[in-house]
């Protein structure tokens, strides 16, 4: 059971953090940026 859930955490933020690389890459950087 919690080997489980801790794969399914890992395989879902992978591929969140994967998703949101490439898309969040300009616009955190952008914003980032803009807030400093």
């Amino acid at each position: 059971s919690y080997l489980n859930y801790d794969r399914n955490l890992l395989v879902n933020d992978s591929r969140i953090k994967e998703a949101k690389k490439p898309l969040g890459r300009g616009a955190r950087k952008k914003r980032q940026k803009s807030y400093r």
